[in-house]
């Protein structure tokens, strides 16, 4: 049992599946500042790397390999080579907000 002021379980994936969101949306935010990419594409990408991600964050990933490698394997539905090199620097770059991203 959680005491006052701790989160539940549930509340903590919750939290968990929103940050996804947000870090999925700043990673596309970031490929889009460096490639054209579609609406339809950004919107499936964002969705793509945001379920990757809330698997991660929520311990529902069951392979082993990196973080990084399995965003980058959704991706390639949503984009070409180069614009996984984009990505790839993206994810580099970090998932908190750079100096100029909110």
């Amino acid at each position: 049992m959680s005491g006052k002021g701790w989160y539940r379980g549930a509340d903590v994936n919750r939290l968990s599946e929103e940050e996804a969101g947000i870090i999925a949306a700043r990673l596309v935010r970031r490929v889009q500042a460096k490639t054209a990419l579609a609406k339809d594409k950004a919107e499936g990408l964002q969705n793509a790397v945001a379920d990757s991600l809330r698997k991660d964050l929520t311990g529902e990933s069951a392979g082993q390999s990196q973080k990084q490698t399995r965003i980058e394997e959704v991706a390639r539905e949503y984009l070409d080579q180069d614009q996984i090199k984009v990505l790839s620097q993206a994810i580099e770059k970090g998932v908190r907000p750079l100096p100029n991203e909110n």
